[in-house]
């Protein structure tokens, strides 16, 4: 069985595999949870040390990284996207891809790829952008809206997880 999806990644695809990709990655987690560690234990040190009134301001002030944090997360990581989403042409150029039992085959117009099943390192079933990752760094992306229904969509995630994800244990 194969199945044949026109691909064509759009700027917003490319930013929303971005988001969910990083959300889920163990960094943001490890920043997140630094962050929220740092705020508890000087809210509790600052009101201990210095009452209740300037221990408050004090917390207060603790917010700065995690506001600085949340402002790289809505500002500067987006533009960031948008640069690296417009300088590769090769995201951005329609592809015909081919998804078989034992590889992936990608043409468009600057070329031709393909990826054997056991070079899919890990597969990510994202909301909007399913991703099936052949490096720690490069990914074939397939936005869920090429598909022509929801039937089809379906049958090739169903397809990608018995193929693709049965010996690597790629996350959905």
């Amino acid at each position: 069985m194969e199945y044949k999806i026109t691909v064509n990644v759009t700027q917003k695809d490319y930013m929303d595999f971005n988001a969910d990709y990083f959300k889920s990655s163990k960094s943001f987690i490890v920043c997140l949870a630094i962050c929220v560690v740092f705020l508890l234990f000087e809210s509790y040190t600052s009101i201990l040390a210095k009452g209740w009134s300037a221990g408050l301001i004090s917390c207060l002030l603790s917010l700065i990284p995690l506001a600085l944090f949340i402002v790289f997360m809505l500002v500067f990581l987006p533009l960031k996207m948008k640069s690296l989403y417009k300088s590769d042409k090769d995201v951005q150029e329609p592809q015909e891809l081919t998804l078989s039992e034992d590889k992936i085959n990608g043409v468009n117009a600057r070329g031709s790829f393909a990826y054997s099943a056991g070079e899919i390192d890990k597969v990510r079933l994202g909301k909007k952008v399913i991703a099936l990752f052949v490096s720690k760094q490069k990914a074939v992306l397939i936005p869920r809206h090429c598909f022509a229904s929801k039937d089809e969509e379906a049958a090739v995630v169903e397809f990608i997880k018995a193929q693709y994800m049965k010996s690597k244990g790629g996350k959905k």
